[in-house]
């Protein structure tokens, strides 16, 4: 019972997550836009830290 507890948390936390990513990704689009900067700039450069990510994820020992 508490394993099914542990993850209905996890998945909370994880949909909680991309939730604040998305804001995240929004407010700097609308500070781009608002700055007069190319809102796919910002996008060109979160998909490069995604990129990084998956790669130190896959670096990292099991």
């Amino acid at each position: 019972m508490a394993s099914t507890k542990n993850q209905e948390l996890d998945a909370a936390i994880n949909q909680h997550r991309k939730q604040i990513k998305t804001t995240d990704i929004e407010i700097r689009r609308l500070d781009a836009v608002k700055s007069g900067i190319d809102p796919s700039l910002i996008y060109d450069e979160i998909n490069s830290l995604k990129k990084k990510e998956t790669i130190w994820k896959t670096k990292l020992p099991l």
